[in-house]
């Protein structure tokens, strides 16, 4: 099979969506299939680049606010790409201008076309723009995107919650739940060593990490305006929060404004391959999230066997979390409720072993491992 991937944002940009569309690209391609990705031009890169076997076309874009990048492609170009790398399937995973001219071209050469969503809509979309809490925008851009969903020929989303939430929504397309991938040789705790709490001087701290993108719906705010009810009753807890992005200055501001310096460690990027270390190294996980649709953070931080804190704005955190059993749920805008979980839990080193473990066996029933060859399996089903 030769699969065309679309998003508009892709490597060299670090998130979880772009973890995800590469993980996939390359499994698919061990199966040997062909897969090509349609992306967003970036400064200082070839047109067309090979990573890791799989062949990246960059495509005429434009800046929007907040570090992303839009193609804004001519469809006689996609349409002469498609035809050029004979393209069975195309698997679109951003529905912006980019997937509705692609969306265009596959119908006019009777392509199969799947779209991904790994985001909770319209919020996810608009959380940026000033009128996001508009009531009759967001209505506009839900409609805009639930009209994409009934134009294609399959939909996959990461969460039973997600499905349920477009149904309820009027998508009639056929909807699979597939769980994003991530790569289990990577968190396995024989790999573990001390190296990361040495190097960075956390022997005898309490950490809690928080890992994305320093932007608004990440929402890593109500964990520093936690800080200093947390450090009053633990004096020596540390938190990490790895990440970067447009807030990061204004973070940095508040961190000094209540007085957390010395309790707080920035990472720009640590290497997927590394990242580990970090979970490894951590007490508790921390996703403060006001919009999510399965982060790979947190299963990430579950297949480590961590307790997590997780936002119960996340439209997945009821099926990853179960509240009080491996982590609790808080309300995004309460820095208090925030506090008190971080706090009953370092207090209690029995019950983090018990919510960790319990962690790691919920991650294992979510069925991973065959996330790949279900996509594969829908792959020919659709193009038979």
């Amino acid at each position: 099979m030769n699969i065309c991937i679309v998003s508009d944002i892709v490597y060299p940009f670090r998130g979880g969506l772009e973890r995800v569309l590469l993980r996939q690209a390359e499994e698919i391609t061990k199966m040997r299939h062909k897969v090509i990705i349609l992306t967003s031009a970036e400064k200082n890169r070839s047109d067309v680049e090979i990573i890791n076997s799989i062949k990246i076309y960059r495509l005429p874009s434009i800046n929007i606010p907040f570090g992303f990048r839009v193609a804004i492609p001519k469809k006689k170009n996609i349409k002469k790409i498609l035809l050029k790398e004979k393209i069975d399937l195309v698997h679109c995973h951003t529905p912006f201008i980019l997937g509705y001219q692609s969306l265009k071209i596959a119908r006019s050469l009777k392509k199969p076309y799947i779209l991904t969503l790994n985001a909770h809509p319209p919020k996810h979309y608009t959380i940026h723009s000033r009128i996001c809490n508009n009531r009759y925008f967001n209505r506009y851009i839900l409609k805009l995107i639930i009209r994409f969903c009934n134009n294609v020929d399959q939909i996959i989303v990461p969460s039973y919650e997600l499905k349920n939430y477009l149904l309820k929504n009027k998508v009639i397309t056929n909807i699979e739940v597939i769980s994003n991938p991530i790569d289990l040789r990577q968190f396995n705790k024989s790999n573990f060593n001390k190296q990361f709490i040495k190097k960075y001087n956390l022997e005898n701290q309490r950490i809690i990490l928080t890992i994305g993108r320093l932007m608004k719906d990440k929402n890593q705010k109500v964990i520093i305006e936690a800080l200093p009810l947390i450090k009053k009753k633990i004096p020596n807890i540390k938190l990490i929060i790895i990440g970067e992005g447009y807030l990061k200055s204004k973070l940095i501001k508040l961190i000094k404004k209540r007085d957390c310096r010395k309790e707080v460690l920035f990472f720009n990027k640590i290497p997927n391959s590394k990242i580990s270390r970090a979970f490894f190294s951590c007490n508790i996980f921390i996703l403060p999230s006001f919009f999510e649709a399965q982060p790979l953070t947190l299963l990430e931080a579950m297949a480590c066997g961590k307790p997590v804190i997780v936002s119960n704005e996340i439209i997945s955190a009821s099926e990853l979390v179960k509240d009080g059993i491996n982590g609790f749920l808080f309300n995004p805008n309460s820095e208090k409720e925030l506090a008190e979980n971080i706090i009953n839990l370092l207090n209690n080193e029995k019950l983090q072993n018990k919510m960790g473990k319990e962690s790691l066996k919920i991650f294992k029933n979510i069925g991973i491992e065959s996330s790949f060859k279900k996509l594969e399996t829908l792959y020919k089903k659709l193009i038979i």
